[in-house]
């Protein structure tokens, strides 16, 4: 693990909404940024209405500490935290242009030093015009979509992952060596519960040969009794929940494939060098997840009622296609080049419209 970095004393808040239909991949790759700028010296807190008692540990730590948000609405007063920030990230894709211009006027209202502010995007949809800086990460991107005069990260060599993906947790597989483990993660909420038809599409294909090696919590619903049933289908299996990244990439290392949401588990997945099986889980992950099976030849399926169907035959696709060296194209340095930027643009006399190198 990398040593802490001394730095003066900096801050950034994070605010964002996580949980319920929102999902946990905001949070998620929100506190990637956040330890690497803790490992830099800043201090970092949450400003959002989410609860991160569920999260898992090193999501937690990232944060300094929580500043209870509004659970609707972008520009209610900042806290302390907030005004005391350098910087203001916000991760929210449902968030128009106006509204964070107005969360830009109520910053720069809230004190003499009013902090920058990072809208981290996935659509191209917005101009993001109130932003000193903007992050989009789809693979490939090159072109600011962006107002003039404000600052862009582009592409994949940006993507956020935690740090602990480099420290894989040690994981002994409690099935024999005939059997195919494979990585199932459909999000840490899954409000429409893909995860129950990813598993039945899997033990379609051959209950016998795969194990999946669940990542979620349980479903506040039916106490998880549906994903119980599907998981009983097989001859070995694992249900694991609130699991870390060194975790997570001790898993990673014992499974040969993976069937995934497509939203930001994708990156970590191709740094971690796990072929996967894409699932549109919300609208918002559509223009990613077709990005990534032109680019990198992953087979994507519609999150729909089609799904189970439609997620057997792609599983079976994936495990009969050659693999191109091109999906495996996250290095892991992301947050630390997103850092970097935000420190540069701390000394900055000017922004500049074009896109930042990796």
């Amino acid at each position: 693990m990398d040593e802490p970095i001394q730095a003066g004393s900096r801050s950034a808040a994070f605010r964002l909404e996580f949980g319920g239909s929102a999902g946990w991949g905001h949070l998620i790759r929100c506190s990637a940024l956040a330890a690497e700028l803790s490992r830099r010296g800043w201090k970092c807190s949450l400003w959002s209405a989410g609860d991160l008692a569920a999260a898992p540990a090193d999501v937690r730590d990232a944060f300094s500490e929580q500043a209870t948000a509004a659970a609707v609405g972008w520009s209610e007063t900042p806290p302390d935290v907030v005004r005391g920030s350098e910087w203001v990230v916000v991760d929210h894709h449902a968030i128009t242009d106006e509204e964070l211009k107005r969360l830009r006027e109520v910053l720069d209202a809230s004190g003499v030093d009013a902090p920058r502010l990072l809208a981290i995007d996935d659509e191209c949809h917005r101009r993001l015009g109130a932003a000193s800086l903007a992050l989009n990460t789809r693979p490939g991107l090159a072109r600011s979509p962006y107002a003039e005069g404000v600052r862009a990260l582009l592409g994949e060599s940006y993507a956020l992952l935690r740090p602990g993906l480099r420290s894989p947790e040690a994981i002994d597989p409690p099935w024999p060596d005939d059997i195919d483990p494979v990585l199932v993660m459909i999000g840490g909420t899954d409000p429409r519960g893909l995860a129950v038809a990813a598993l039945h599409a899997l033990a379609d294909v051959d209950a016998q040969r795969y194990a999946p090696v669940l990542v979620q919590t349980r479903a506040a619903d039916d106490g998880g009794a549906a994903i119980e049933a599907a998981l009983a289908r097989f001859e070995a299996r694992v249900w694991v929940s609130r699991v870390d990244a060194c975790a997570l990439a001790g898993w990673a290392r014992v499974c040969r494939w993976s069937i995934s949401a497509c939203g930001s588990t994708i990156y970590e997945l191709s740094f971690l060098g796990l072929p996967f099986v894409g699932i549109i889980a919300a609208e918002n992950q559509r223009a990613f997840a077709r990005e990534i099976e032109n680019r990198w030849a992953m087979p994507v399926v519609e999150g729909d009622e089609r799904l189970r169907a439609s997620a057997a035959g792609a599983f079976r696709r994936l495990v009969a296609q050659p693999f191109q060296e091109s999906w495996r194209a996250i290095d892991g340095l992301g947050a630390r080049r997103v850092a970097d930027a935000m420190e540069r643009e701390d000394h900055a006399s000017s922004l500049v419209a074009e896109p930042v190198s990796g």
